[in-house]
């Protein structure tokens, strides 16, 4: 039953992650055709650190519902991992490199998208830093795979922890969207005051 909720949790905070990594990275959603484009090259470390960071929960969520699918189809009977250190420790290496590579591809393809939105520029630093935070999540989760086994019971406790988790990761999104709204609102405003003025 443990592994069954490990990859149940993996794959539900993988999904929901992502969809707050998206948020956060193509709003304020407002796509059009793109007369030029503008690469920015240079960022500021703290932007550096800020992508790295950005994609280190989805590099390590990432792994962790790797883990969990592996150890369900064990559990199941399936074909599982081998019980060999060595190959698991080889295993956790491609699933490592592997994570890296889908943070990089990922992050290429938000920045094309951020092409078409005139607000955003689209930068190959932070594909880079992101695809960094990737393998850097998938690391971590490799250092501590031990500890947090899909079979393991913490798994089961994590799972009772979802729903407060999942409130505070519902919340930063729509806090981002609230704000975005409500200076839409405070423009128009301003707008519609000049020209009551003018007139």
């Amino acid at each position: 039953p443990y592994a069954r909720t490990g990859r149940r949790l993996g794959r539900t905070l993988l999904a929901f992650v992502g969809l707050v990594v998206a948020i956060v990275t193509l709003e304020p959603f407002r796509f059009a055709w793109p007369t030029t484009v503008s690469l920015t090259w240079a960022d500021s470390p703290a932007e550096m650190a800020a992508n790295v960071v950005l994609f280190l929960p989805l590099g390590f969520l990432a792994a962790f519902a790797a883990a969990a699918d592996a150890a369900a189809t064990a559990a199941t009977g399936g074909i599982g991992t081998a019980s060999d250190a060595e190959a698991d420790r080889q295993a956790r290496r491609r699933r490592t490199l592997g994570i890296g590579a889908l943070g990089v591809l990922a992050s290429a393809a938000i920045e094309t998208l951020q092409a078409f939105e005139p607000a955003r520029y689209p930068s190959p630093t932070d594909v880079l830093t992101n695809g960094t935070g990737a393998l850097l999540g998938a690391w971590l989760h490799a250092r501590l795979a031990r500890r947090l086994g899909a079979d393991s019971p913490l798994v089961g406790r994590l799972a009772l922890e979802l729903p407060l988790v999942g409130l505070l990761y519902v919340a930063v999104p729509l806090a981002m969207l609230a704000g975005t709204t409500l200076a839409d609102a405070t423009a128009a405003r301003t707008a519609l005051q000049s020209l009551g003025h003018t007139s």
